[in-house]
């Protein structure tokens, strides 16, 4: 797959996911890449250890929204094991490779794992 400047373009500014969701009954967690500055809170709705709606708030970089708006969509309708097993590539898959800005690519999916570790331990 080429890389795909215009679908991060449309991700960024027609996000699918963007929003917050109620905590409770949601879990969160939020983070923020010390190199950019860019910011993510993402929030997953969970029951019977499946994900059933997932969402991100933020603000930061066009590579660091987008992903975070592609991880939100990979975690729904997914167990947490299945979530937690996701990496950077999944998140790539749907945006295209990149060859640089990756910790920002993958700022969104760490965030939600962590978020969602509270519930699988």
């Amino acid at each position: 797959m080429q890389p795909s400047a215009e679908a991060i373009l449309d991700r960024y500014e027609h996000p699918l996911h963007r929003g917050p969701l109620a905590t409770p009954p949601a879990v969160s967690a939020s983070a923020t890449n010390p190199r950019c500055g860019d910011e993510v809170h993402m929030y997953a709705e969970v029951s019977n250890g499946c994900v059933l709606r997932a969402s991100f708030d933020g603000a930061g970089c066009t590579v660091s929204q987008a992903a975070a708006d592609v991880a939100a969509e990979l975690a729904e309708g997914h167990t947490l094991a299945e979530v937690l097993r996701l990496d950077l590539s999944d998140v790539l898959a749907s945006l295209g490779p990149l060859r640089t800005r990756l910790d920002c690519a993958a700022l969104g999916l760490l965030t939600l794992q962590r978020a969602l570790v509270q519930l699988h331990a």
